[in-house]
């Protein structure tokens, strides 16, 4: 399993889980710290995967955000930009 996150800490603690839940060991899990609206990010991610396992059989890509207000008549166009770049645009180029 290759996990990615943008806060390695948090990203670290979900690998820990990850082995205690499964019993596997810390070698069956990669962690790849990144934001995936980033496309050197999702390359490196692949890429690790690849390298470390020979393959890549399934992609379950779960990153999302929301904006940042209660009505999208509020949001800005960065918002709105982020939010597209992250749930729409980063899970596509994946």
């Amino acid at each position: 399993v290759t996990l990615c996150g943008r806060d390695k800490d948090r990203l670290n603690s979900v690998v820990d889980k990850v082995v205690c839940v499964t019993g596997g060991n810390q070698d069956d899990v990669q962690a790849v710290t990144g934001d995936l609206r980033d496309p050197n990010v999702r390359t490196e991610i692949i890429e690790q995967t690849v390298e470390k396992y020979g393959r890549l059989d399934i992609l379950v890509a779960n990153a999302g955000v929301v904006g940042t207000t209660r009505t999208f008549l509020n949001d800005t166009e960065e918002t709105y930009n982020t939010v597209l770049d992250t749930n729409l645009k980063s899970v596509f180029f994946l």
